[in-house]
């Protein structure tokens, strides 16, 4: 977890006990997930001369993060409204809301945390299945995966797809400061490809999703 390597030795990852048996547990791989990400936004200040800058990247990815945690946690603890004349709501009994594809033990709230955490840093792991999320609640990692981790990134090169999302909001606000390491004349370059990079990963990601589409239709017939 703390590479955001993801995955584990059981098929079912995170949600298998043995894997991950405790609250203890899944919060300590939770934070092992966030831990590097979040640390590299003090080194990005300290490389660049700008504590103030870093933690103001580390807020702006804090802020995007949050709000995933909560949309995605509203929308797993409605109940499901295809399932007609079925009780879900919250009672000593049950836990309410849309429980489909996650452990009891952990409940909405932890599985709804964990799927932002691991879409926000390019991690592979899992402790409920986000296909059977609600509409809404799957939205959010989709949405994560999609903008290429931007909510902390990953370890290391994780970290691009927030730096470029830094260059494109300087530039829309026209930055002119000579001293802003990230819009200076020296970083041209970096400025003129940065929408290409950005771009890319969502059109490789609409590609894949086209094939997906393509070879089901294929074995369908």
């Amino acid at each position: 977890m703390l590479g955001t390597n993801g995955g584990g030795f059981f098929g079912t990852n995170s949600a298998h006990p043995f894997e991950n048996p405790t609250p203890l547990s899944n919060r300590l791989e939770m934070s092992a997930i966030f831990l590097i990400p979040a640390g590299l936004t003090v080194t990005l200040g300290q490389l660049t001369g700008s504590p103030r800058h870093g933690w103001a990247v580390f807020a702006a990815m804090s802020i995007l993060w949050f709000a995933g945690v909560l949309t995605c946690y509203w929308a797993e603890s409605q109940p499901n409204p295809l399932l007609n004349g079925v009780d879900q709501h919250v009672s000593v009994e049950q836990a309410g809301g849309n429980m489909e594809g996650k452990e009891v033990r952990i409940g909405i709230a932890n599985s709804a945390l964990f799927a932002t955490v691991t879409t926000g840093a390019s991690c592979g792991a899992v402790n409920a299945m986000h296909d059977s999320f609600m509409p809404l609640g799957g939205m959010v990692p989709m949405i994560n995966i999609l903008l290429g981790e931007i909510g902390f990134g990953g370890v290391g090169a994780g970290l691009h797809a927030p730096a470029h999302a830094t260059v494109r909001c300087a530039l829309g606000h026209h930055v002119q400061r000579a001293d802003h390491h990230l819009v200076n004349s020296s970083r041209a370059a970096r400025r003129k490809v940065s929408p290409f990079v950005c771009g890319g990963h969502a059109a490789a990601q609409s590609a894949d999703l086209r094939c997906g589409q393509h070879h089901c239709a294929i074995h369908r017939h």
